[in-house]
């Protein structure tokens, strides 16, 4: 059996080498713990922000269909109630502030003939590069 002498020299300073290894090792694994976190709190910063454009852009196509039904019920062009057909949205959108919404009216007849005709209004709101829509039938 051998037996270690510890005041041997080669074995003393192997002794430091470990505590160093061990004390980088602790270092790593804190390191690891930080950037996982960083990364994690950095996602979760992004989607947020997403989720907020996406708001926006709902509200706005909210605020389109608000627009659409104000105008059916206060009688439309001419005092019809008849919202007339087609893409509101290639003549140009309606904006407030940074958010637009553009909309589409379809009805069974094309056109109209009274205001009990089946209609489809669909509001589609963009806030920044998100675009929500919102649809209603009637």
């Amino acid at each position: 059996m051998t037996k270690f002498n510890f005041n041997d020299k080669k074995i003393a300073g192997s002794k430091g080498s470990i505590s160093v290894i061990v004390a980088l090792s602790v270092m790593a694994i804190i390191l690891s713990i930080g950037l996982s976190a960083s990364y994690t709190a950095s996602t979760e910063l992004s989607l947020s922000g997403d989720s907020s454009e996406s708001a926006k852009a709902y509200y706005a196509a909210e605020a389109g269909l608000e627009e659409a039904m104000y105008d059916r019920l206060r009688g439309g062009p001419g005092n019809s109630g008849i919202i007339p057909t087609g893409t509101r949205c290639d003549s140009g959108w309606d904006s407030f502030g940074l958010a637009r919404y553009c909309l589409v009216v379809t009805s069974i007849p094309d056109p109209p003939a009274t205001i009990d005709d089946i209609m489809a209004i669909k509001s589609v709101g963009e806030y920044g590069s998100v675009r929500r829509s919102v649809q209603i039938s009637f």
